[in-house]
């Protein structure tokens, strides 16, 4: 079937940039960013493997996927498109925060 050949869509893929975020136990890698390395489904648990080497296990609550893509600029009419990423995600509003890519704001 098609969803055998592209894989799992209730798990990060492999190598997928995250940003860690929400932890208590390990409060000082909040914002730190990373690659998923593995998942324990034992544990339920994503090995996040941050750019320091260091590996933690987390929730999938306290990851935030780095998700490229292309924005429109300008409104709905404009023809002008731009590469982004997700940077922050607001859990009250739903609201994304996109980085246009070589900006940094």
């Amino acid at each position: 079937t098609l969803a055998a050949q592209l894989g799992r869509c209730d798990q990060l893929p492999l190598g997928a940039r995250v940003r860690l975020r929400g932890l208590v136990g390990a409060a000082e890698h909040n914002g730190d960013s990373g690659e998923i390395a593995a998942y324990d489904a034992a544990k339920q648990r994503y090995i996040v493997r941050l750019s320091s080497e260091r590996s933690l296990a987390v929730r999938a609550a306290n990851v935030l996927q780095l998700a490229a893509m292309r924005v429109r600029v300008g409104g709905a009419d404009a023809e002008e498109w731009d590469d982004a990423e997700v940077v922050d995600y607001d859990e009250q509003t739903g609201a994304l925060s996109l980085q246009r890519k070589g900006r940094d704001s």
